[in-house]
């Protein structure tokens, strides 16, 4: 039986120096990685930050106009019936 030492044994397809080599390449890339955010283009985010969002993603003005219209009409409709019950109307003076 052969010696784990022997460098013709290998694991898989690899040598033991070669799987070696493709580790230390991998830790070295892994440690050198940057997810810290990095704008490109300026242009592209004031685009972006001008642009209408509806929950955080891009709308249509169309869209945007609708949501907005959808979210405040049932506001508006509670200050309406607010507005109207509590303040009875005067007589008409048309019948005196």
């Amino acid at each position: 039986m052969a010696s784990l030492n022997e460098s013709s044994f290998k694991v898989g397809r690899l040598s033991i120096e070669e799987r070696q080599e493709k580790i230390n390449r991998y830790m070295k890339k892994r440690n050198e990685r940057n997810f810290s955010k990095k704008i490109k283009y300026a242009c592209r985010k004031t685009l972006a930050d001008s642009r209408p969002r509806v929950r955080g993603r891009f709308a249509k003005n169309d869209e945007f106009g609708e949501a907005t219209k959808a979210g405040s009409s049932n506001q508006e409709e509670d200050d309406e019936e607010e507005v109207s019950s509590p303040s009875p109307s005067p007589p008409s003076p048309a019948n005196s």
